[in-house]
C-alpha cells in the first residue's frame, strides 16, 4: 500500500533506537514544549487564561508528537529475501521485502531507505524509486539511495512487496542493512533508524553469458569428433541391455538374445566422458588496458560461457587464478570431485581484477598438468604475457594459449611451442549440452 510523498520534506538525520533526530519539528524538541507548558502556568498565574489554554495546548502537541515520534520505530523490523542466490550479469532477481510493525501503535507514513555498497553489482528495476543524493546525506555512507514510502502502517501490520533487480556486472551484493524512516501522526517529528538486515541476503552475479562454441576443445580432447552432448560409448564395455522403444537405432538391437526368443532387446555401452580442462588466468596482462577493464571483463564473460558449456558437456574443469589484494591464489583442480562448475563461477565472480599479481606456484601446476587433459593459459596478448616464467616449467606441447589479442609481438614469440587458440574465436557459434 503506496502514498504520494509530499512536496517538502524537513530533513533527518539518522538516530539511534529510541532517539528523536536533532533536525525534527521545533514544536516538538524538548526545550520548546516544556517552555510552553512553563509559559501556560505563568500566564494563568497572570490571568491570561486564553493564552495559557492555548499554550497548554502547544506543550501537550509537542510532548505527544515527541513521544509517539520516539517509539514509531520500536519494533519494527525488515528483511529480505531472494529466489535464487546466484545470476549471470543481464539477468534479473526478484527480492521480497517484508515490513512488520509488531507493536500497537500504527504509523502514519513509513520510508524504508535501501543501502547499497559502493559500486554494487546490482540495482534495484521496479519496486524501489532512487531518490536524491541530498535526502540520505551521511545516513547512507555515499551508498546509492533507493527507496519505498508506505502510506499507513496499522499495529501489528505486516507488509511486503516484491522487487525486481538487475545485475549490471560481476561481483558480490551483500545488503548489510536498510534505514526505516517514520513520524508522528501530527507531521512534527521524525525520526531514522538503521536496521541489520538478519541474516543479510548475498547474491553472486557471475560474468555476462554470451554464446561459445566449446567444440576446439572436445576435438582436441578426445582425438576426433564426438556426440553432440559432448560424451561418446565405449562399444566394447556393454553395460547392460534394456526393451527396445521406438526410435532406437536397429545397430543397437542384441540380435543373439532376439534369436531365443527373449524379445527386441537393445544394448546400452559403458559412457566414456571426456578428459579433464584446466585454465589459468594471467590477470596482470589485463591490467592498464581501459578505465574499467573492459577487456578483461569481455575475456571472463567467455571464460566463464565456456566453463558452462564444458560442464554441460561432461567435462570436469579447474582454474588458476593470480593473487590479488583481496585474496591469495586461488588453485582448484579439476580433479577434485567436490569441486562443481558453480564453485568456479564464484571465484570469477569475486576476482578482483584491478589488482591482480601473475605469480603462480609453477611446481604445483607442472605436477597438475601430468593429470589433466588440457591445461589453457588466458592472457591478453603476446606482448603483455606476464608470466614468463611459468611457462618453462611447464610442458609447452601440451600447453593450450588462448590470447584474448592476437596481434604478434615483435621479436620472439613469448609462447614458444604452446599452441595458440584465440578466445574471441570461441565467441558465438552453436552451444553444445
Amino acid at each position: 500500500m503506496d502514498g504520494t510523498e509530499p512536496a517538502v520534506r524537513p530533513p533527518v538525520e539518522t538516530a539511534p533506537r529510541g532517539r528523536v533526530g536533532r533536525l525534527s519539528g521545533l514544536l516538538a524538541s524538548r526545550g520548546m514544549a516544556w517552555g510552553a507548558l512553563a509559559g501556560a502556568l505563568v500566564f494563568n498565574f497572570l490571568g491570561y487564561a486564553l493564552l495559557s489554554v492555548l499554550l497548554l495546548f502547544f506543550a501537550l502537541l509537542g510532548l505527544c508528537a515527541r513521544q509517539w515520534g520516539l517509539r514509531a520505530l520500536e519494533r519494527v523490523e525488515v528483511s529480505v529475501r531472494g529466489d535464487c542466490p546466484s545470476l549471470f550479469a543481464g539477468e534479473e532477481i526478484t527480492l521480497r521485502y517484508r515490513v512488520v510493525n509488531d507493536k500497537l501503535l500504527p504509523l502514519p507514513w513509513l520510508e524504508l531507505c535501501q543501502e547499497l555498497p559502493l559500486r554494487c553489482c546490482m540495482e534495484p528495476r521496479s519496486g524501489l524509486e532512487r531518490g536524491e543524493e541530498e535526502d540520505f546525506g551521511a545516513s547512507a555512507g555515499g551508498a546509492a539511495p533507493y527507496r519505498r514510502r508506505l502510506a499507513f502502517l496499522m499495529g501489528l501490520q505486516t507488509v511486503s512487496w516484491d522487487t525486481v533487480w538487475s545485475a549490471r556486472r560481476r561481483g558480490i551484493c551483500r545488503l548489510e542493512a536498510a534505514e526505516l524512516r517514520s513520524g508522528d501522526g501530527f507531521g512534527l517529528t521524525q525520526i531514522a533508524a538503521r536496521r541489520p538486515l538478519d541474516p543479510p541476503p548475498v547474491f553472486v552475479v557471475y560474468p555476462r553469458r554470451v554464446e561459445v562454441d566449446p567444440g576446439p576443445f572436445l576435438r582436441q580432447l578426445w582425438s576426433g569428433q564426438t556426440g553432440d552432448r559432448g560424451y561418446f560409448e565405449d562399444v566394447t564395455v556393454m553395460k547392460s541391455v534394456r526393451p527396445y522403444l521406438p526410435g532406437d537405432s536397429w545397430k543397437r538391437i542384441d540380435w543373439r538374445l532376439a534369436a531365443r526368443d527373449q524379445g527386441l532387446q537393445v544394448r546400452q555401452y559403458e559412457t566414456i566422458r571426456p578428459r579433464t580442462v584446466h585454465f589459468i588466468l594471467d590477470g596482470t596482462s589485463f591490467l592498464g588496458l581501459s578505465p574499467e577493464n573492459d577487456e578483461l571483463e569481455d575475456a571472463l564473460s567467455l571464460l566463464a560461457s565456456l566453463l558452462v558449456e564444458l560442464d554441460g558437456a561432461g567435462v570436469r574443469c579447474g582454474l588458476s587464478l593470480p593473487q590479488t589484494d583481496l585474496s591469495p591464489n586461488a588453485d582448484l583442480s579439476p580433479d577434485d570431485r567436490s569441486l562443481t562448475a558453480a564453485d568456479l563461477l564464484f571465484q570469477l565472480a569475486g576476482f578482483d581484477g584491478d589488482t591482480a599479481r601473475s605469480a603462480f606456484p609453477g611446481s604445483l601446476l607442472a605436477s597438475m598438468q601430468n593429470s589433466v587433459g588440457q591445461m589453457c593459459l588466458i592472457t591478453h596478448s603476446r606482448a603483455r604475457l606476464s608470466c614468463a616464467p611459468l611457462l618453462g616449467q611447464l610442458d609447452a606441447g601440451r600447453l593450450l594459449a588462448l590470447p584474448y589479442d592476437d596481434g604478434l609481438a615483435p621479436g620472439a614469440d613469448p609462447l614458444g611451442e604452446c599452441t595458440v587458440l584465440p578466445l574471441n574465436r570461441l565467441r558465438g557459434g552453436t552451444r553444445h549440452g
